[in-house]
């Protein structure tokens, strides 16, 4: 009987899904950028993915913050490549597994003992592409969404958003909607002063001319009456 084959699996193993430009490989301390979907091998069913967030992930490879088995695979992928990894449970989470339900797209459990299957692409190095600087610009525009969709539910469940103390208006909406409300205030009264001053230029030229509806009418007969003694005069 022979004897059963003692060698085992190596903990990654990578198929390429896409060719990458077959030159440029990352070094240890080079910054990476990559979309991932993570699922597990016995099911199939997926724990997180960096494409259903809509944000691309950034590490720093040889700096420990990842897996085993993302150095190993990663490593050997060119820049632009994209790569199934079949990844180890000794290379993956091992026997602890890992639950990170808040962060994760999807189940965010991985269970001890774990196979993985990675679907990884490599976007960039060092930020050469600027792949690194648009994904912090889309993190932080999904964190600005989510704020502003929480101010906007906060306003419509306060309607009464403003409130005036002491003669001064008070208001709990955003700076935007501050802004504009103080504008057309300001507007307001404005608008007023001007209405204000055209009335009484109005009522001063009414003033100046209501004393005198004729030009000087005794000043005219007074000069007509001299003109007649002199005309007998002479």
């Amino acid at each position: 009987m022979g004897k059963k084959d003692g060698k085992r699996a190596p903990p990654v193993q990578s198929e390429t899904l896409e060719p990458g430009d077959g030159t440029t490989f990352p070094s240890e301390g080079q910054s990476l950028t990559v979309h991932y979907t993570g699922t597990l091998a016995a099911d199939g069913s997926e724990f997180d993915s960096s494409r259903a967030k809509g944000v691309p992930f950034t590490f720093v490879l040889g700096a420990g913050k990842v897996i085993k088995g993302w150095e190993l695979g990663l490593s050997s992928m060119s820049l632009g490549q994209r790569s199934r990894l079949a990844i180890s449970a000794e290379a993956g989470y091992g026997k602890s597994g890992c639950e990170d339900r808040a962060n994760a797209s999807g189940s965010g459990h991985i269970p001890p003992h774990a196979d993985l299957i990675f679907d990884v692409e490599l976007l960039d190095i060092d930020d050469r592409r600027g792949v690194a600087t648009e994904g912090r610009l889309q993190a932080y525009a999904k964190t600005l969404d989510a704020w502003i969709a929480g101010k906007m539910a906060k306003f419509d469940a306060e309607p009464e958003f403003a409130t005036t103390k002491g003669g001064r208006l008070h208001l709990t909406l955003s700076p935007s909607l501050s802004l504009s409300l103080s504008l057309s205030l300001s507007l307001s009264l404005s608008l007023s002063l001007s209405l204000s001053l055209s009335l009484s230029l109005s009522l001063s030229l009414s003033l100046s001319l209501t004393p005198h509806p004729h030009p000087h009418p005794k000043h005219s007969d007074y000069e007509q009456a001299q003109s007649t003694a002199g005309e007998r005069a002479s």
